[in-house]
């Protein structure tokens, strides 16, 4: 990340860590579920269990602008292939360095997991760390895993081996991070309205006001700093140096965030089922329906624009230049969204325990066209 009807009944609850689980409800995954399997603190060496999964053709609904009376087009869904891994328990944050591997945080069993290639497969490797529940993760440059751990008000920079170098403690409940193009490691904390500073070497620079409850966080080739600001529909953009920008509207209930290649911000709007474009400006370039509980996005090379939506187990593809959209069955809840470089899409299904590769699939019939974008 019902879920979801819980976040909408408890706000605060209901979404910070599901979002880390990739976006979608703290309370649920605050609590380790009775059937967590307790983690052994020997570090274990497995083979992950990949299995394929051909998706069942599905009617779909098309994203289109939002604008009143605009016809909905329906496509049925081509076969597409999909690999699941199995990881750990709660799987949170995705991330890839720059070998190709990838890591994930597990919250329930507090420990990371790296899926790393070998060949055309994928062996999984567990490592036990000291955080109380690992959500978000982000890899700088030289290999080094930072990790939010809203549990313990904290978060952890392991180096690229995954053994654990040092926890550093934050503000109330660090939901996620960012490492800019500076190097620096910024962290949203979501109970106390702030974001912070972290260098290089895991000293705390500075803590500074970030809008009410900064969840989801991006930064641009400039180094500014995007927040979601849930409960109050908006983003906050923020300057290298911590001071605030400006306010933009985006939204009944902003989550994720990421950034395309040519400097536009896209947001996912969870209560509204839709993703916002704005550009490198803050303003509003347009709103589109989604897939309901749109929970997460990334961005790949080319511009393609990525949501999981965690209500319809599905992932779309926007293509803001070609006007088209392609959405594709993706397993259980998935609530994190990672595209590598060879284009393959990877999603954590928090419901199942897994993650899914969805392997590059080039142009072709399965592609509809969608309406948009338009000026609101």
């Amino acid at each position: 990340m019902s879920i979801l009807k819980k976040y909408q009944s408890t706000i605060l609850s209901a979404f910070l860590l599901i979002f880390i689980i990739a976006s979608v409800a703290m309370s649920i995954l605050l609590v380790r579920p009775a059937n967590a399997k307790p983690t052994s603190k020997t570090t274990a060496k497995i083979t992950a269990t990949a299995s394929v999964i051909t998706a069942t053709p599905t009617i779909v609904t098309a994203p289109i602008a939002v604008t009143p009376q605009t016809p909905i087009s329906q496509v049925i869904q081509t076969k597409q292939l999909l690999t699941k891994f199995d990881v750990g328990y709660g799987p949170a944050g995705i991330a890839i360095n720059s070998t190709g591997s990838i890591w994930i945080t597990n919250l329930y069993s507090s420990s990371l997991t790296l899926l790393y290639p070998s060949g055309n497969k994928f062996a999984e490797q567990s490592f036990n760390n000291d955080q109380k529940g690992p959500s978000s993760i982000a890899i700088d440059a030289g290999g080094n895993i930072w990790t939010t751990d809203p549990r313990n008000n904290s978060v952890s920079m392991f180096n690229s081996n995954g053994h654990l170098i040092n926890i550093f403690p934050v503000k109330n409940n660090p939901s996620n991070i960012a490492i800019g193009p500076s190097g620096y490691i910024w962290v949203t904390n979501y109970a106390n309205s702030t974001i912070t500073q972290i260098d290089p070497a895991g000293n705390i620079l500075g803590t500074f006001q970030a809008g009410p409850n900064p969840l989801g966080i991006a930064i641009d080739a400039s180094g500014n700093i995007w927040v979601t600001n849930p409960h109050n529909n908006s983003v906050t953009e923020l300057s290298p140096s911590g001071s605030i920008i400006g306010t933009h509207p985006a939204g009944n209930f902003p989550i994720d965030i990421a950034i395309d290649p040519s400097g536009n911000i896209w947001v996912t709007d969870l209560s509204g089922n839709t993703i916002s474009e704005l550009n490198a400006n803050g303003s509003l370039i347009g709103i589109f329906a989604i897939d309901k509980g749109p929970a997460a996005v990334a961005i790949d090379s080319a511009g393609n624009v990525w949501v999981a939506s965690f209500n319809s187990n599905t992932v779309t593809e926007l293509n803001p230049v070609l006007h088209t959209a392609r959405v594709f069955p993706v397993g259980n809840a998935p609530t994190g969204v990672l595209i590598d470089s060879f284009g393959n899409v990877w999603v954590i299904n928090g419901n199942s325990n897994s993650v899914m590769e969805l392997k590059k699939i080039s142009s072709g019939p399965e592609y509809f066209p969608y309406i948009g974008p338009q000026f609101p």
